[in-house]
């Protein structure tokens, strides 16, 4: 395993080591680094409460405060230890003393300063500043978010009146060319979701900017294909029960289905998020899911009811509009709904690997 740390950001990282000399981008700021031939942090653990902690190899010999007990430490030398990684929080201080430095007063002035501003800042935002619980929902509340939920909505509202009007009688060309274009608009959708994933992973509390750029398009095209991977991955076996049971005239066992269907609702939120982060089928390693999962069950489960009512509502909005023979432009305002609650459901997700990360311990 490669230790280093992102050098336009400082974020810690962690990667194999057949990656050494490779280019990735850096979980934190999205940015381009190179990986390091060896491991470049130096690692040592708290002697009062034994937090391992990590540190650059700049920082031997200076001091700083542990994350964990705030016990005052010396990092050590960089030869003779073992590279561990560490939280990104921890953060050293140089109390050695140095001639060029300003006047202990000039600092106190200093920081006394930054300190009004920090506050006077802290203090407008919290005046603007809506509760967590009524946040979440706004988070597709800003242009970008609203411009996509209307281009996936509106869009396929005007494919389907399209179809039905002045398409019907072309036969199966315009049909391939409708299911061609239905093909790409659900691939951007879902890129576009895990970009929302790993935005919210990071702390944003809206939307994210549409990509721009052929490298963007390549990498919503693979992030597609961890979507549809997922979903096959978790929803395959029940899909695949109900055509089984369809196509041969047969009774449905409903143990057998709800269970199938309980497990997919279970696991995909904890599945999708772990693909996204390592944006990679990696993720989707049972053992890594599993204990994931054991390490933040309670909160998990919460996440996995958020997952389940939107999944509910979905079925039962489309059984009442096959029931009631609803047309196109009645389905429109439920399926805004459903595209609003989706996003908020993603974004929930994100918001699950920021404040566990400690608790999921994955080396992103």
């Amino acid at each position: 395993m490669i230790k280093f740390s992102c050098n336009n950001c400082g974020h810690k990282i962690g990667v194999r080591d057949e990656m050494a000399g490779k280019r990735g981008k850096c979980p934190r700021c999205g940015r381009i680094t190179v990986v390091p031939e060896k491991s470049v942090l130096v690692s040592f653990q708290c002697q009062n409460c034994g937090r391992k902690i990590s540190a650059l190899p700049t920082q031997s010999g200076k001091k700083g405060k542990c994350p964990n007990c705030n016990l005052t430490l010396v990092v050590p030398q960089l030869h003779g230890l073992t590279l561990l990684d560490a939280p990104a929080e921890y953060k050293l201080q140089d109390e050695r003393p140095n001639p060029a430095k300003p006047t202990q007063q000039a600092v106190d002035n200093e920081e006394n300063e930054q300190e009004a501003k920090e506050e006077e800042e802290s203090e407008s935002r919290s005046k603007l500043k809506l509760p967590w619980f009524i946040d979440i929902f706004l988070y597709p509340a800003n242009a970008s978010g609203l411009v996509h939920i209307a281009v996936f909505v509106i869009v396929p509202t005007l494919l389907d009146l399209l179809n039905r009007l002045f398409f019907f009688g072309l036969g199966p060309r315009a049909g391939l060319l409708i299911a061609v274009f239905y093909i790409f608009l659900i691939g951007y959708i879902f890129g576009y979701l895990v970009e929302c994933i790993r935005d919210s992973a990071l702390g944003e509390q809206r939307a994210s900017d549409p990509p721009s750029g052929v490298s963007s398009k390549d990498d919503l095209l693979g992030q597609f294909a961890i979507w549809l991977i997922c979903l096959a991955f978790f929803f395959g076996p029940v899909i695949f029960y109900r055509g089984y049971v369809h196509l041969s005239n047969t009774q449905m066992n409903s143990a057998i289905f709800w269970s199938l269907l309980a497990y997919g609702v279970f696991f995909f939120p904890m599945g999708v998020l772990s693909a996204a982060m390592f944006d990679s089928i990696s993720g989707l390693n049972p053992l890594l899911i599993i204990c994931s999962i054991a390490s933040t069950f309670f909160q998990y489960c919460g996440l996995v009811v958020v997952f389940a009512g939107f999944c509910l509502l979905r079925v039962e909005i489309l059984e009442i509009s096959i029931r009631r023979g609803w047309g196109v432009l009645a389905n429109f305002g439920p399926n805004l709904l459903l595209m609003w609650l989706l996003f908020v459901t993603v974004h929930l997700i994100g918001r699950f690997y920021r404040r566990y990360q400690d608790k999921l311990n994955w080396e992103v």
